[in-house]
Parts: structure tokens; sequence; C-alpha cells
């Protein structure tokens, strides 16, 4: 029998965006959070010009993703100052967005190629809209050390394009990026799954991530170690299904991160738009490139 619940919303409210307030937290809770979004937002920018980290990508894509996908490559080529190894695009092989992949010179990863189960084992349902792929993609990112063996990996959205050059580091320490965003199924399912309290009340969700490979096989360990299952049944069985955005892979391996500790914490410069406004690289450097890092060419904006 189908999990069959109602849409919930998911995203920042206008009052958080600009204060970092959340109606159902605590007075306490929300003054210490404004804090801490304020220390990050307005804080420290510097990121490196150039780093000299290697850096694979793992770009999960969708069959929705193919039209965007394309600059979003480019843009890795052509404005991430690391040096670049392998560019892994994880998707179903019948796609086009497979084709576009394979055209340039991408690594394709069968999807149901990855993990145990595929997105059909996975019952979420909401408001008649099946959530399966969209949770089975959380599965995928956090498979990034069973994908590749580089010991840092770019994870990024495929509809998250880098309209400036750009790195990951600053003055040699891995860049954790944080956006206004707080949706609390993302924090309630991290305590869950890893036993922990949240590291931070500011998200991690950003589109893109650098994940280190020791510190996602020490998170695994520990969801193992907490759950008694594998760990990405521990996601499955610590998803809130009540919620239409119930998990996120992003905000877990943040906060987690932060407990190991070493990193630069930063503002994230996105914007989301809607695939209208998609065009090409120079266009949208030109358009985007003085204020911002990324834009995240949503398929349902």
């Amino acid at each position: 029998m189908r999990r069959t619940i109602g849409l919930s919303p998911h995203g920042s409210t206008s009052l958080s965006s600009i204060v970092g307030w959340v109606p159902e937290k605590p007075l306490g809770f929300n003054l210490a959070r404004s804090a801490e979004l304020a220390a990050i937002r307005f804080g420290p920018r510097h990121t490196d010009r150039r780093s000299p980290l290697p850096l694979d990508v793992l770009i999960p894509a969708a069959a929705v993703d193919s039209d965007v996908l394309g600059v979003t490559i480019e843009s890795v080529r052509r404005h991430l100052a690391h040096p670049v190894g392998t560019i892994w695009v994880v998707t179903d092989p019948a796609t086009e967005a497979a084709r576009v992949a394979d055209a340039l010179g991408c690594r394709v990863v069968d999807e149901d190629s990855v993990l145990p189960i595929v997105p059909s084992d996975i019952d979420y349902e909401v408001s008649a809209v099946d959530r399966s792929g969209w949770l089975f993609q959380q599965l995928l990112k956090l498979s990034a050390d069973t994908i590749t063996d580089r010991e840092h990996v770019l994870v990024l959205d495929a509809d998250t394009v880098l309209v400036r050059p750009q790195t990951f580091t600053s003055r040699g320490r891995v860049v954790l990026f944080h956006s206004e965003e707080y949706h609390s199924p993302y924090f309630d399912a991290y305590r869950a799954a890893t036993g922990l309290a949240p590291a931070s009340r500011v998200s991690c969700t950003t589109h893109h991530m650098v994940m280190r490979r020791g510190t996602l096989l020490g998170l695994k360990s520990l969801m193992e170690r907490t759950r008694s299952v594998p760990w990405w049944q521990a996601v499955l069985d610590t998803c809130v299904y009540e919620s239409s955005s119930g998990f996120a892979d992003y905000e877990v391996y943040g906060n987690y991160e932060l407990t190991v500790g070493g990193v630069a914490r930063r503002w994230w410069a996105n914007r989301p738009e809607p695939r209208s406004r998609l065009a090409d690289l120079d266009t949208l450097r030109a358009r985007y490139g003085d204020r911002l890092r990324t834009v995240s060419f949503h398929y349902y904006l």
C-alpha cells in the first residue's frame, strides 16, 4: 500500500529569508539562528582564486534535466578553478541526459547499478506525486564514495550552473556553503539517522557540496551503528514521509562535517530561476556572475 499524504510546503518563508525566523521554533532557537545566519551571510567571503585541491564531479541527472545538463557540465569545465578529474553523470542510460553527458565526454553511470535498490523499491507519494525518484537521488549523492575513489568530490545538482570562476576552498580549507532555508524535516531526519543534534541552525542545502571520502564513510558508518541497518535503509527509515521533502543529503552530510570540523563556512550566493531563463554560459555569466556563484534552473518554477 502506497503512502498518500498531503503536500507540505518546502522552503523559506519571507520572514525566515529576512531575519532567519522559524515560526514553529522557540524564541531562544530563533535568536541563536538569526545570529548564526548573520555571521555567515555578512561574515568572511573569501574563497581561493585557484585551488590545488583535485576534484571529481558527481552529477545525478533525471530525464527532466536534459535541457540544462549541458550548460551545467560546461560551467564545471570553464568555471571550476580546481584540477578536475572525471565528471560522473549518474542517470538512466536510456534518457536524453545520458546522451548529453556521453557526448560531452563524461562518464555515464547507470543509476540502477549503484545501490541494492532502485526507485521503484521506494514507497513515497505525496498528493498523488511520486517522490521516490527524488529520494533515490539523495541516496545516489551519498554513494559518491562507491562511484569514485577520489578523496574529494564536488556533488552538484544537474540544474545548478556555476556562473563565474570559483573554488570550494578558502586558504586551503574546504568550504561548506549555507543558505537561508530552514526545513524542519531535514533536521529531524538527521537526528533520527545519526543520533546527533544538528551542528548548525543554518541550512547546508545549497544544491552543491564538496564531500570528502573519509567523512562520507564516517557518516554512513555512524548511521549504520545508530540504526542497525545498512546506511541506505537508515535513510529510508528516517525520511519524514509526511513532508514532500523529507530528507536532505546535503543537510545530513553538512551537519556531520561540522562535527568533524576543519571547514570554512560561507554564504552560497545562489538564485533560483525558471527554465525559461536558461541561456548559454556566456550570457549567464554576464547576467548573474557579478553577484552570484550559482543559479539553479529548477524545472518546477
